[in-house]
């Protein structure tokens, strides 16, 4: 009877346990964390290259002399065409700012205002009339590309729990489960076995019954 009820349990568990599985696999692809780690690496790569390039530029910029000159002179007009003309090739530059500390001051603007959502990163370079403050807008695409990636890598991780926890609630489900058939089992083997047990007492008594003289 115990074998009969139980049997039935533990292929129904399996089969959800299985089912289970088989319906989270694609998410839960090992693979599939491993490129979306892969592929958050290449993007911080390419951040790291691109920060690198703005201060390859902000060098190139900070080394000509007739810049440096009017920086040390104090001649900002000067100063503004000059970097205007060494910004010219690299449109991604938004603005510059020359001067020490709170004295700092914008020296030129390309004339075109960066979105709300903008990435700007912004390098320094040591100047003879102070450090030279070069804004560069970055391309917004590869940000968004990034995001993508890491809301995906926070969706997988949500999948992987909710698996954690549907595996133990299932478990939790099927040890209560258990135990209930468990106890059914035994009460009804009790009251089975105190049906068969009670006719042959009954019938193992009867022949001290006879000797007494009790013939009912």
């Amino acid at each position: 009877l115990f074998l009969a009820m139980l049997v039935p349990l533990l292929v129904s568990a399996y089969l959800v346990e299985s089912l289970l599985d088989e319906s989270l696999s694609i998410g839960l692809n090992p693979r599939v964390r491993s490129q979306l780690n892969a592929t958050l690496d290449v993007y911080r790569e390419l951040f790291r290259t691109q920060k690198q390039l703005y201060q390859a530029i902000g060098s190139r910029i900070a080394a000509d002399p007739a810049l440096a000159a009017a920086l040390a002179a104090g001649n900002t007009a000067a100063a503004a065409q000059v970097f205007g003309d060494l910004a010219r090739p690299h449109p991604e530059i938004l603005r510059a700012a020359a001067g020490p500390g709170e004295a700092r001051a914008i020296i030129w603007r390309s004339g075109r205002e960066a979105e709300a959502d903008a990435h700007l990163l912004t390098v320094e370079q040591e100047m003879p009339g102070g450090p030279l403050a070069v804004t560069f807008v970055a391309p917004e695409g590869p940000f968004v590309q990034m995001r993508g990636v890491q809301e995906a890598g926070e969706i997988y991780g949500h999948v992987a729990d909710i698996r954690q926890r549907i595996g133990r609630f299932f478990a939790t489900v099927y040890l209560i489960v258990f135990g209930a058939v468990t106890a059914a089992v035994l009460y009804l083997g009790i009251r089975l076995t105190r049906r068969f047990v009670r006719p042959l007492r009954d019938l193992a008594a009867a022949p001290e019954r006879v000797r007494r003289g009790d013939l009912d």
